[in-house]
């Protein structure tokens, strides 16, 4: 079982939700501790909040979580995540100056903010409702439960290339290249990530093809607003021809994957942010469809992005 909760930064400050799933864990007793906080996995996003485990009812899982915070709780974890985010990893601290970057604003991520109990507690009452929420099997396949319930089955229709974004930035030495889109429904999300997954794939071909160790993949991030795809190395640069040529195979390659049910990771989260679901088979249309020609615009902008500045 896979929840996830729509959880919206405050203020622009990634702070609350974090927090919140912190504390909706937390538990003193020794046996409540073994059931519930060690053994969920957890995680807050930009945008959402993550539970996963598979031997407890949803029905009593959530029943936890939305108990209101204790004082008790309140206390120990803003020790606990004070600590947390005195040291953010190297990758928590790059994402955070992608989603500035981004956004345009100063977006904040790894830092404490003040709040009050009270304050907390009127967070969760607000979100964690069943109408905030999407649940995916252990095959991550939509149930039908929370905002499940209320999806509308979408058509995607063709598109022009939407406007896609992209930069780079060094941090600590290390240059950091990323390619986002501002969606406007599912198109765009499958779009990109279409696009993302021929670049990664091409570069994995073309490196080992040279008889070099290929390390690197996209951090992919999609949140209440972007899809973000993140890279760092210093790119190549590409012969077009080789590169078109590689992608014939790679689109016979993912359409297949399509039909066995791969390449649908975004769909729960689709379902979340948009309130709508799309089938399989309007996935293989949609994909079908796309035009080498609108690929090859993303492509030269990523891969030219580093040179042109």
């Amino acid at each position: 079982m896979k929840l996830y909760i729509k959880t919206p930064f405050v203020e622009k400050n990634k702070f609350i939700p974090h927090f919140l799933e912190h504390c909706v864990l937390a538990q003193a007793h020794p046996s409540a501790f073994l059931k519930y906080q060690k053994e969920t996995s957890a995680w807050t996003s930009t945008g959402y909040t993550g539970f996963e485990r598979d031997d407890i009812a949803i029905e009593d899982f959530f029943h936890l979580l939305q108990k209101p915070v204790t004082e008790e709780a309140f206390a120990r974890e803003l020790q606990v995540i004070t600590e947390e985010l005195h040291a953010p990893s190297f990758g928590q601290r790059v994402y955070e100056k992608v989603l500035c970057r981004v956004s345009g604003s100063k977006i904040v991520t790894n830092k404490v903010k003040k709040i009050s109990l009270e304050s907390l507690q009127a967070y969760q009452s607000e979100w964690y409702q069943p109408k905030h929420t999407i649940l995916l099997d252990h095959e991550g396949n939509i149930l039908p439960r929370g905002k499940a319930k209320e999806l509308v089955p979408v058509s995607l229709s063709s598109l022009e290339v939407p406007e896609l974004y992209s930069d780079h930035f060094s941090y600590r030495k290390e240059l950091q290249n990323f390619l986002w889109i501002t969606y406007q429904g599912p198109e765009e999300i499958f779009f990109l990530d279409y696009v993302g997954g021929a670049i990664e794939a091409y570069l994995y071909y073309q490196t080992n093809k040279e008889g070099k160790y290929f390390y690197s993949t996209f951090d992919r991030s999609l949140t209440d607003r972007y899809l973000i795809l993140m890279l760092s190395e210093t790119l190549p640069k590409i012969k077009k021809s080789d590169f078109f040529a590689f992608l014939t195979y790679f689109r016979k390659d993912y359409l297949e994957k399509i039909n066995q049910g791969r390449y649908r990771s975004w769909d729960g989260l689709i379902a979340l942010f948009m309130g709508k679901s799309c089938s399989k088979e309007e996935h293989w249309r949609f994909v079908e469809k796309i035009q080498d020609t609108q690929v090859e615009s993303v492509v030269q902008k990523f891969f030219g992005s580093q040179r042109e500045r």
